[in-house]
């Protein structure tokens, strides 16, 4: 017991020991940040450090007034772009801050779309917004719709944004020079996203809302039920399978 007391109080003073000269040190160690943060500022010198991202910011800044500003070529086609909007009569909003879009309004009261022309990575993309989103009851049927739809042209396409709904299409093609692009031929690439966008109208819209015409209620009920199907884990035998939609179409018409 006594080895064991002795023992003990000898690695407390040991203990002590070590414990002061720890504090002494953070006592020390605290009073050299203490100077620091009492207000030395000479001894930190950071102007360099401003210097450099004051140059960074520059150098940003020059960067997107560059990618905003249209070389003489470029200014050439939006002129002849907006000449071309005026001649068929088609308002749009122009923005010099944005050098690189025009803004058209199309459509009537109850179809206001809203259609942008911009310059990107040397091609003139022609942009139109549905005016309306999609219900989420109804965006697997919009999904089987554009698919269909886009399947059966090569351009323009539609594109959706599942998480916001929203429904765009779009029509790209690029450039080589303004010169080559008179108002006739800007007019064809315009009116090539003008009028399938109105021809598909009518169908998103209602779809958008869950109505379904009469004809495609047996055809997307049968695709929906096949996909629930395997997500349910159910596998269709052999003789039933089918690749594409034609084989079901084909088996809802012998139905009918």
């Amino acid at each position: 017991m006594l080895l064991h007391s002795t023992y003990t109080g000898r690695q407390c003073i040991k203990n002590n020991d070590r414990y002061g000269d720890d504090r002494e040190m953070d006592k020390n160690n605290r009073t050299d940040f203490d100077g620091i943060k009492s207000g030395d500022e000479d001894e930190l010198d950071i102007s360099g450090s401003l210097d450099i991202i004051e140059q960074m910011k520059a150098a940003l800044a020059e960067l997107e007034r560059r990618e905003k500003e249209l070389d003489p070529e470029e200014e050439k086609l939006f002129m002849c772009v907006q000449e071309t909007l005026l001649e068929h009569g088609l308002k749009y909003i122009y923005d010099a801050d944005t050098q690189r879009v025009i803004e058209v309004m199309i459509g009537e009261d109850n179809m206001p779309f809203r259609m942008q022309i911009n310059l990107r990575d040397s091609r003139l993309v022609c942009r139109s917004t549905f005016p309306f989103r999609i219900q989420c009851n109804s965006l697997a049927l919009v999904a089987l719709y554009i698919t269909e739809f886009n399947a059966k042209r090569e351009l323009p396409s539609i594109k959706m944004d599942m998480e916001k709904g929203e429904v765009v299409m779009e029509y790209s093609y690029f450039l080589k020079t303004s010169i080559e692009y008179d108002k006739k031929r800007l007019w064809f690439y315009i009116d090539a996203l003008i009028s399938p966008m109105f021809d598909a109208y009518q169908c998103l819209h209602r779809l958008a809302v869950g109505k379904v015409s009469k004809d495609s209620k047996d055809y997307y009920r049968a695709l929906l039920e096949k996909s629930l199907a395997v997500i349910d884990g159910h596998e269709e035998d052999e003789q039933y399978i089918n690749y594409g939609s034609s084989g079901l179409k084909g088996a809802l018409e012998f139905k009918d």
